[in-house]
């Protein structure tokens, strides 16, 4: 498990950041973009935010899990977008 954990930590805290940049200002970009979506296609009232983000891609892995548990990239994804959340909520991500 800790393997699984360890390559999560390595994907979000390097390879990640220096593609997509900054957790939160990317899930917020997410949040806005899916907002938007679903505010124009089904009259949607709410705010999604970055936690919805993490949420919702956990579930994304998890659906995935459900046809194949033993891929582990969904795994290491899934820990990853936990991890996130947490970065996120805790302030560790800028």
């Amino acid at each position: 498990m800790s393997n699984l954990v360890d390559q999560a930590k390595d994907l979000i805290n390097v390879d990640r950041q220096n593609q997509y940049g900054s957790p939160v200002k990317n899930f917020k970009t997410i949040a806005e973009f899916w907002t938007s979506y679903l505010k124009s296609k089904f009259q949607f009232s709410g705010e999604l935010n970055q936690n919805d983000v993490c949420q919702m891609m956990m579930l994304l892995k998890q659906s995935r899990l459900i046809n194949n548990e033993d891929h582990k990239d969904s795994k290491v994804d899934m820990i990853g977008y936990l991890l996130i959340q947490e970065g996120i909520c805790t302030g560790e991500f800028k």
